[in-house]
């Protein structure tokens, strides 16, 4: 009788779970690394802030080398963030969510999210970007629940920002959705998007697997595994890209070519 029940019981949990549409943000929904965006955003509204350059950049070859870890890069890069005062800095996120996001939101990956809609799959979007920003890009997105890493900014400047938790990235990513109760455990209907090798768990939990411009690491396990791979148009390719994203690095001054100036087909069909 035990049995049976704990039989039902299992039965139920799993008709419960709804099968969804991950989507990584940055350089797979978004056009590019939204924390050089909002670099860009902090810099021209307060250019006293230049200075953090000088220790981001000279950072760089010691991430380079391994020897400093994402995760505190990404704490150096929002270190300006740190000296805006909290309401001041969350008015900022805010409109920088809502005015500049939107113009490097790539159009065909949008007319994906809104097919799985229909559908009936979940869609959400899993980032390592900041909730600063990424509360309140779900406002403009077709996307049922956006979750990024959430950052405790200090009361004075000087400190850098703390991860509460963890750098919201790779198999941190499945094991949140595992631990969810709320899809399928083996990503039976599941979908997956991304650009990123640190993603290979959450592509490979997916029953249908999408690279989108996928980096080297990704392409070749795109290939070994035959995941399809799509392109979204954007304004620079190769090495011009690389020079846009240099000077964004270097200087966190020019931003790329809005996508709304270039011409889009997203007659694309999942």
């Amino acid at each position: 009788m035990a049995e049976e029940t704990q039989g039902k019981a299992q039965t139920s949990a799993e008709t419960e779970t709804v099968p969804a549409a991950f989507f990584d943000f940055d350089d797979t929904v978004f056009y590019g690394d939204s924390i050089l965006y909002w670099s860009v955003f902090v810099v021209r509204r307060h250019p006293r802030l230049r200075f953090w350059r000088i220790p981001y950049l000279l950072s760089l070859p010691l991430w380079l080398a391994g020897i400093l870890s994402t995760p505190f890069l990404k704490r150096l890069a929002l270190w300006p963030t740190s000296w805006i005062p909290e309401e001041e800095r969350n008015a900022m996120a805010k409109e920088f969510a809502e005015k500049l996001v939107p113009q490097y939101i790539y159009p065909e990956i949008v007319h994906r999210m809104k097919k799985h809609r229909i559908a009936g799959r979940r869609v959400v979007v899993l980032t390592a970007s900041p909730t600063l920003w990424m509360d309140h890009v779900g406002a403009f997105l077709p996307a049922d629940e956006v979750k990024g890493t959430t950052m405790e900014f200090p009361a004075k400047g000087l400190r850098f920002p703390n991860y509460r938790g963890r750098n919201f990235k790779g198999r941190d990513k499945v094991v949140w959705i595992r631990s969810q109760g709320r899809f399928p455990q083996d990503g039976k209907g599941c979908w997956a998007y991304s650009d990123g090798g640190s993603d290979v768990p959450m592509l490979e939990y997916a029953e249908h697997a999408v690279a989108v411009h996928p980096t080297p690491r990704l392409a070749k396990a795109a290939k070994k595994a035959g995941w399809p791979v799509i392109r979204p148009r954007r304004p620079r390719e190769g090495v011009r890209r690389l020079m846009v994203k240099l000077v964004m690095l270097l200087w966190a001054r020019r931003l790329p070519v809005p996508l709304q100036r270039i011409s889009m087909d997203a007659d694309d069909v999942v």
